[in-house]
């Protein structure tokens, strides 16, 4: 499979504090990268590099084979890099398609152009399989619903990388079972996506490759399907 993202000696400190130490790793086009270890382990750390929320005290980022500096979200989200935080980043007082356009709304004659951004939504909609209406109000929708939303959020802004940190802590069985679906469609569409999960049967059936952090050091990095 064609490389998409790498790290080299990615380290990082707080207050002189090393919590990420010398991390190297290569993420493939069209994976789902697992990434597991105990809390404290460094997970959320490295895909918050990864997505400009933190800037590396030491070591370079590639994407695509090319070196780049992510300053901030802005800047990840540009390069096509988008993370769906635990706590929704969505405003319940606005409707489906104003969260998804968000800050990227497009225009008509100086005015918003909602009936594109209302049409955009609903193909976005269609393709995740989501029975969503574009003019459904935030604050209505169940919880699996408005992880829909900030997922056609990412793609919107036509994402190479999806970062999912412990996505299923507050979904029912049966609402984990629709974002696998979606994940392995999303796989076939070509979309990397990094799954960080403290949960050991989940990363085994979803993730083609998990890594192994512990207290911000590389473990390990193995094909699930060898791992018992």
């Amino acid at each position: 499979m064609e490389q998409l993202f790498r790290a080299e000696h990615i380290t990082k400190e707080f207050s002189g504090v090393r919590v990420l130490n010398d991390i190297n790793v290569e993420i493939r086009k069209g994976e789902i990268f697992g990434i597991i270890g105990e809390n404290g382990a460094g997970k959320s750390t490295f895909v918050k590099i990864m997505s400009g929320i933190y800037t590396p005290s030491a070591g370079q980022l590639y994407l695509e084979g090319k070196p780049v500096t992510i300053k901030n979200p802005i800047i990840g989200k540009r390069l096509g890099i988008s993370m769906i935080p635990q706590e929704f980043n969505l405003i319940g007082s606005l409707n489906v398609f104003e969260n998804i356009f968000l800050g990227n709304e497009p225009r008509k004659a100086g005015l918003l152009d909602k009936k594109t951004m209302r049409e955009k939504t609903r193909h976005l909609l269609f393709e995740l399989n989501a029975n969503i209406a574009p003019d459904a109000p935030i604050w209505q929708l169940s919880v699996a619903q408005k992880q829909m939303v900030e997922i056609a959020k990412a793609l919107a802004h036509e994402s190479k990388i999806l970062i999912m940190d412990e996505p299923t802590t507050v979904l029912t069985s049966h609402e984990i079972e629709i974002l696998y679906a979606l994940m392995e469609r999303l796989r076939t569409q070509g979309v990397t996506m990094l799954y960080i999960s403290h949960k050991l049967k989940e990363v085994k059936r979803i993730c083609d490759r998990v890594m192994v952090l512990r207290d911000g050091n590389f473990i390990s990095l193995d094909d699930t399907a060898d791992l018992n």
